[in-house]
This record gives structure tokens, C-alpha cells and sequence, in this order.
């Protein structure tokens, strides 16, 4: 089958069935938890290298095919280079199985752009592990190639220290640290069983920064038990400023059809860098409309809280709400009326902050704007996937 072409935009709902929808955790579409600035790209000075990552089936699958992008993830503008990639599934049983685009051992991506593969011929069950073999290679040094997962050493993860291609081959991939470049979407072909999908638009809270591994927050901990299928499009550094606008959110937009149920959670960067209520509010409100126009679900979450302590967030009264708490308590007193916009509203704050004094519950924090991996699981508590996505 030929390689499909990329629509101005994601797939429409009706072809969701026949491409395939995600299946797989450890997936993101934009970046890692952590990468802010130069740490989204290589450095420039690699022509390629191969990435294994670990992903475990959602759901049960009669064949895949990868999704694979070029997006530059600073402030999401297209990327400065074509990349080339090619991409192996190593399965459960550890045949690898080459994928192919349009008949052919691997794809260049032009910036700003993104490609859908052939149908890759292999079962999965839901709960089994399908590793990720990823080379993306670029034609001369200087040019660069986006950085959007970060490695987990510790389950087998890593990326090639040189130029070598190990996405076709059993040979191994050496676990390490640090980021690498990674598919964008997993999907599973199974054509006659559409399944809910939620997309996840936010910051690094929403991404997993100080969650345990990195790239694991909240909403992908409550998901997990269910085996809740997700489409990952927060980004370390998130604003809903950005996110509200067109020509600084192309990444995300492109992939958003795809899920068929939103989770929007920005506003921590937007609070904290002071800006205004009315303005939050009109930015919450313009993605919202533009996912509803996509024939969305939308639920939000509230904002939690920005403090600092003396005392390593070990108690209340060592701390100080941040400068600009009054702008999120409006934020936070808006959304809990549930505006008429949403599906519903996951009260985040709630499991995290002590009443609402701008203040962290002790220990659920150590820095005061990201939760440790305890407030990860408080807030995970509060969102029943198969009550809400179904």
C-alpha cells in the first residue's frame, strides 16, 4: 500500500478507522517533558543515530502503522531541515519488522510536515511491549533533527553514541540517558472498532516532569490501568497563549484529529509569567472552541499551585504563595463553574494545594511549580478515564 500522503492537518474523523488509531504509551508529539530552548534539537554535530524505545500496547492490534514528524519544537515553528527516517518494530516475541513508506525502506520529511507509513503486518496484544527502533539521519552537519522523548535508562531505553543505523537488525542499542528523536503516533489498524482517544494539550505538568519515569504524569498514570488510548501534545514550557494561536501551535494541530476527547491543562506558565486573567480566560476559551469545532469533547483541569518555601515544601507555614496566586485563584474560581464549553472539569489544584491558600500540600512538591511523583498520583485519582472517555 502506498505511503499516505499528509493532509493540510490530521486525518478527518472518517478515516480515523481505516489509518489507525494510537495504541502505544511513550509516544509525544511535541517534545519531552524537558526540553526547553536548544535541548529540543540535536546539536548539529551527528549525521544520525538509532533510538530504542519501550511501548507498551494499549490495545489489542492486526497491524500497525508509525506516524513520524518534522516539527522544530521551539515555539513550534517548522524545523530547519528535511530529516530522513526509518523506522523498526521489534515485537514481543523479538522479530523486528521493518516498516515502509509507500514501498520503500525510509521517508524524508520536509519541515513543518509529518508522513504515515504502510501497513506494518503484525499482531499485539494489549499489555505486551513493541520496541521502537527509530534512525533519523540528516545529509550534512549542522542540520538538525527534533528531540521529543526522554530516554528511561533504567527499562532498557537508548539512543546510538555514532552515526549507525540498528533500526532494521536485532543489534543492540546500548540503554543511556538523555533525549532522542521518536515517532510521533503508534496506531493500531483495526477498522471496524473505533476506540475514544483523548488528547493531551499542556505544559511539562501535563507531560510528566518530576513524574517517575520523566514523560509519565497524572493523566498517563490514571490511564494506565484501563489502558485508556491518548494522543500526547503537551510540551515542557507550555502556555495557552501559544496553544490559542495558529501559526505557534502547528505541531499539535496537525495530530489533534486523531483523538476524539481533549484534556486541556494550561496556565501555570501563563500565571507565572503575569499574565492576566482576561487574557487566560480568552486563550482557554479560543483552543477550546477550535477543538469543539473539530468535533471534540472538550474537559479541562485547574491550575496548580506556583509557591516558594524555606523548608524544602515540608510544611504549610515556611510558604509563600507565588507573586501572581491572585490571577490564578480567578483562573481557578472561573473554571470551577464549569463553563457551558467544557464536558467537564478535573479539579487538579484540589489534590495538590492545601484549601485555596496558594500553598503546596507538604511534600507533594520540591521545587514549587512541578508535583513529585506522589502529586502526580494524588491528581490521577481524581480522572475515571472510563467514566469520562466513552
Amino acid at each position: 500500500m502506498p505511503m499516505l500522503p499528509p493532509w493540510a492537518g490530521a486525518p478527518p474523523a472518517s478515516a480515523r478507522a481505516s489509518i489507525g488509531q494510537p495504541c502505544s504509551d511513550r509516544i509525544t508529539s511535541l517534545c519531552a517533558a524537558l526540553g526547553t530552548g536548544a535541548a529540543e534539537q540535536s546539536s548539529g554535530a551527528k549525521l544520525g543515530e538509532t533510538s530504542r524505545v519501550k511501548a507498551k500496547l494499549l490495545r489489542s492490534c492486526g497491524g500497525f502503522r508509525v506516524v513520524v514528524g518534522n516539527w522544530s519544537k521551539v515555539n513550534e515553528k517548522a524545523a530547519q531541515n528535511t530529516i530522513t527516517i526509518k523506522v523498526g518494530l521489534e515485537m514481543a516475541n523479538g522479530e523486528v519488522l521493518p516498516v515502509n513508506w509507500g514501498g520503500k525502506e525510509s521517508v524524508t520529511i520536509e519541515k513543518g510536515m509529518y508522513a504515515i507509513s504502510d501497513i506494518a503486518p503484525a499482531n499485539g496484544l494489549a499489555g505486551e511491549t513493541v520496541w521502537i527502533r527509530t534512525y533519523v539521519s540528516v545529509a550534512a552537519e549542522g542540520l538538525k533533527w527534533p528531540l521529543s522523548l526522554t530516554l528511561n535508562k533504567a527499562e532498557g531505553e537508548g539512543v546510538t553514541a555514532g552515526n549507525t543505523d540498528k533500526s532494521q537488525g536485532a543489534s543492540e542499542v546500548p540503554p543511556s540517558e538523555g533525549t532522542c528523536y521518536s515517532p510521533v503516533l503508534l496506531l493500531a489498524v483495526s477498522p471496524n472498532e473505533l476506540v475514544p482517544v483523548v488528547g493531551l494539550h499542556g505544559d511539562s505538568i501535563l507531560a510528566g516532569n518530576h513524574g517517575t519515569p520523566i514523560d509519565i504524569g497524572w493523566a498517563k498514570i490514571a490511564f494506565a490501568p484501563s489502558g485508556q488510548a491518548y494522543v500526547e501534545m503537551s510540551k515542557g514550557g507550555g502556555f495557552a497563549e501559544t496553544a490559542a494561536k495558529f501559526n505557534a501551535s502547528e505541531g499539535r494541530w496537525q495530530m489533534v484529529d486523531f483523538a476524539n476527547y481533549a484534556l486541556e491543562a494550561y496556565g501555570v506558565n501563563d500565571v507565572n509569567t503575569g499574565r492576566t486573567f482576561a487574557q487566560i480566560k480568552a486563550d482557554k476559551e479560543t483552543i477550546w472552541r477550535r477543538l469543539i469545532e473539530r468535533g471534540q469533547k472538550v474537559f479541562a483541569t485547574t491550575v496548580t499551585p506556583i509557591a516558594t518555601s524555606t523548608d524544602g515544601f515540608t510544611t504549610l507555614k515556611n510558604q509563600t504563595p507565588g507573586v501572581h496566586d491572585t490571577t490564578r485563584q480567578e483562573v481557578n474560581a472561573w473554571l470551577r463553574t464549569r463553563p457551558a464549553q467544557l464536558e467537564g472539569l478535573i479539579d487538579t489544584a484540589s489534590a495538590v494545594e492545601s484549601g485555596i491558600s496558594g500553598k503546596w500540600i507538604p511534600l507533594m512538591t520540591e521545587e514549587g511549580i512541578h508535583p513529585l511523583q506522589i502529586g502526580h498520583e494524588a491528581m490521577a485519582r481524581l480522572l475515571r478515564p472510563g467514566q469520562l472517555f466513552r
